[in-house]
């Protein structure tokens, strides 16, 4: 989701994405975002763990978006 000064790049299993260093936000049930307000924010090791996380879960539990 964009906002004026940033973005929100969300999970929709964020709450099973590993995440050591605490970069996801969010109280949801299950979904989590990382909020960037600039590209330096990006961790690119962090970020790319996260999205091939989420993959792996879509695989295994099948689309979020269709209650799998």
């Amino acid at each position: 989701k964009a906002f004026k000064n940033s973005v929100n790049f969300g999970f929709w299993r964020g709450v099973d994405i590993q995440d050591p260093k605490g970069l996801l936000q969010g109280s949801g049930e299950k979904m989590r975002h990382v909020k960037l307000t600039s590209v330096e924010d990006i961790d690119e090791e962090e970020f790319a763990s996260f999205v091939r996380q989420a993959v792996q879960l879509n695989l295994t539990k099948g689309d979020p978006t269709k209650g799998g």
